[in-house]
């Protein structure tokens, strides 16, 4: 049965994190104070106002909600662009008959799908993570070990395992080296690699480098995808059939979980809020006897969750029959994700077993 797309679907759609979306959808972004550009794009700039995510578009003369970037940038129809931006109300009727239409954005500046040369870049992310590794048990690595082991719980046994690293100075590579065909900047010049200082978390299947995840040390942006990587494939730990599972927003607080779970369940870390399983990823979650589902719980001034979490929580409940909402008790002090807790001391192993007990 169809149901007409509701002013609250629209709504929730509009409040969406763009940088988020665009990022998801595969779009490299580059802060500039409290807004970000998408480079090689003709000047597209997302910014906030009044507590909402918009666009500018200064080569088209054009700009407006989170809708219409998609129904402009990404060629959707308005009914599939509010669907991507507010999951869960798959079936739908559209409120009107859209009429073919042209592309909107030259081609030229559209994103394409550049070749890579997978053997070439899966080399040189696989040095990168190997000369990552020994940095961090470097002399020179002992001030971020110490930050994760006192920070965010890990155990050293836990961070060897899941491969972290450091990188002691930023460095800029050409793409070629790496496999990526090459592109350009705005002003003409070739676009390079940004590998920055910080810490490397890496995702692999074996020794198949999955992905790359950089925390700048500066922090801005907070997280960055090394180019090439696969940004859509969630983090898993320890999955099995007719077992437990955990959903968590942080690959960070994946890894302290797994720690602390010590067996008693599963673990995916997102990476993103807006990262969702692929079909093959659904149907295993949703045999399983029970999905809990720990997202990073984020309160307004008002008190209030905050909507992108609501949000969040109310795609998982609709697409598994087998959900528990089992946030970690920010309302009492112990902070908003399971790296805060621990820091609250909160002892994480219990926490699990009490979500765990009815069944």
């Amino acid at each position: 049965m169809f149901s007409r797309i509701s002013d609250e679907q629209i709504e929730i759609a509009n409040n969406s994190d763009l940088p988020s979306v665009m990022q998801n959808l595969g779009y490299d972004l580059k802060r500039e104070g409290n807004s970000y550009r998408i480079p090689g794009n003709g000047g597209l700039i997302l910014y906030q106002k009044n507590g909402q995510w918009k666009w500018n578009w200064f080569s088209g003369n054009t700009g407006g909600n989170a809708i219409s970037l998609l129904m402009k940038w990404a060629d959707m129809s308005f009914p599939d662009a509010v669907s991507h931006l507010a999951p869960g109300f798959v079936n739908y009727q559209p409120v009107q008959t859209f009429k073919e239409k042209r592309n909107f954005f030259p081609k030229k500046i559209l994103p394409a799908k550049p070749e890579i040369n997978k053997n070439l870049w899966q080399e040189k992310s696989l040095n990168l993570v190997e000369w990552a590794e020994k940095q961090l048990w470097s002399k020179a690595g002992k001030k971020i070990r110490d930050w994760l082991r006192t920070k965010r719980g890990l155990q050293d046994e836990t961070i060897k395992r899941f491969r972290l690293g450091w990188i002691s100075d930023t460095f800029y590579r050409r793409r070629q080296d790496w496999g990526l065909q090459p592109e350009l900047k705005d002003d003409g010049r070739p676009k390079s690699i940004w590998i920055p200082q910080g810490l490397v978390i890496p995702y692999l299947n074996k020794d198949k480098v999955i992905r790359i995840r950089f925390r700048p040390e500066n922090k801005i942006p907070p997280y960055k995808l090394l180019e090439g990587s696969n940004s859509k494939k969630i983090f898993s730990i320890d999955l099995k059939p007719d077992h437990p599972a955990m959903v968590v927003e942080s690959e960070l607080d994946a890894f302290l979980l797994s720690q602390e779970a010590n067996g008693l369940t599963g673990i995916l870390g997102l990476g993103s809020l807006g990262l969702k399983p692929d079909e093959e990823m659904i149907k295993f979650l949703s045999s399983l006897p029970i999905l809990l589902v720990s997202l990073d719980v984020e309160y307004g001034k008002d008190g209030e969750l905050e909507r992108r979490t609501l949000n969040a929580f109310k795609w998982w409940k609709e697409n598994f029959g087998n959900v528990k909402f089992w946030p970690v008790p920010c309302k009492f002090g112990y902070g908003k994700d399971p790296g805060e807790a621990w820091l609250a001391d909160v002892d994480l192993n219990l926490w699990i077993k009490g979500a765990l007990k009815d069944i």
